[in-house]
This record gives structure tokens, sequence and C-alpha cells, in this order.
């Protein structure tokens, strides 16, 4: 269902609506749900709805013409990150199932960022169909496959990792980068699009 900041608490009165002081923290916490970017993004403006929500096992879709863009160094556009190792019979279930696509446009100047963002212990998909730009240092994707691919893991509904847009990159910069915390068994990255340097 779609969420509107603004009247999350309308039904409330002024009386019981909660009163936050400070300003370091996020207003909405997504958690295990699914996050659909229709908006533009500006990383820079701390007002910006997208940078007010905190995400957790959360997909996110970036939709077609929308722009998500910063110009400071160390940062992700899309990103979900999960802790747990799988190994074994002893999974630490806290595999997050992230699918994450982008069809729009992510554009970061800043050195050391990262366009999409996946690690976890299973990793549904991360997918580019549109464009992603980064500066030098930087990297437009960056997988960290943390699952073991037992044979008990093998029915989990996955799609594979792939580019079918393109990624620009600026010096000293990687187009793609997957790292296996296990030997990979069947798990492969498509790159379908193009990948250019502009160094």
């Amino acid at each position: 269902s779609q969420i509107e900041k603004g009247t999350l608490f309308s039904a409330y009165s002024s009386t019981k609506k909660p009163n936050i002081n400070g300003d370091n923290y996020k207003e909405i916490l997504l958690f295990n749900g699914k996050l659909i970017i229709d908006k533009d993004s500006n990383l820079e403006d701390p007002n910006d709805s997208y940078n007010l929500i905190k995400l957790n096992r959360t997909d996110i879709l970036v939709e077609t013409g929308i722009n998500i863009s910063g110009i400071s160094e160390n940062m992700i556009a899309i990103g979900q990150k999960e802790d747990g190792l799988s190994s074994g019979n002893n999974i630490e279930r806290k595999s997050s199932g992230n699918s994450l696509i982008n069809k729009g446009n992510i554009n970061l100047e800043g050195k050391n960022s990262i366009g999409i963002y996946n690690s976890g212990v299973y990793i549904k998909e991360t997918q580019n169909k549109g464009k992603i730009t980064v500066g030098n240092e930087s990297t437009g994707i960056y997988i960290l496959d943390k699952d073991d691919y037992s044979n008990e893991n093998k029915s989990r509904d996955r799609k594979e990792n792939s580019n079918d847009g393109e990624i620009i990159i600026g010096d000293k910069s990687v187009g793609i980068y997957q790292e296996y915390y296990y030997e990979p068994t069947g798990r492969t990255f498509e790159n379908n699009g193009n990948i250019n340097s502009i160094s």
C-alpha cells in the first residue's frame, strides 16, 4: 500500500501526536517490505523523503525516468545489507531475499560511492535496467553473496544478477563487483548491457 509521510498521524489530535526532539533520526522504518521510488531523490538533501527512511530486509525498485543523485563521497544510491552468514545446516536466519532493481538514473559524483549495493545470505536479485554513473574510485554494482548454496538452499527463488542497462565509471572505478563467501554454484552475473569508462 502507499503511505504519505505527511498523513501518517492525521487521525490523531495534536496532543496525541509524537513529539521528537533533535534531528539525528529516521522518520520511517520500512521492514520486510518493498519500496518503490517514484520521485527524484537528492541524496544531499537531509529533508528529501528518501533520506528520511530506514530500510531493513526491504526490496527496492527505482522506476523508469527517476533520478537519484549525489555529489559527496561514500554514498550508496540504493542498498541493503544483512550480517548473517550461511554455513551448512546452521544458517543464521538474517537472510533478506532482497530484490534491488534500478530502472531509473543513478548519478553519484563523489569518490568511494556505489550505485547499487546488495549484501546478504539470500540475495534474490540485483538488476540494473537503467543507467548508473559513478565518479572516481567507485563501483557501479557491488554484491557480497554470503550463501553457501547447499542442497537445502537450492530451492530458493533466485533470479540472475544482471546489467541490462548502462554503467558509466570514472578513473580507478569498477563497473560490476561480485564476491562470494563460499564456492559459487550456478550463480552468475549476466552483463547484457554496456560498461563505459569516462576516465
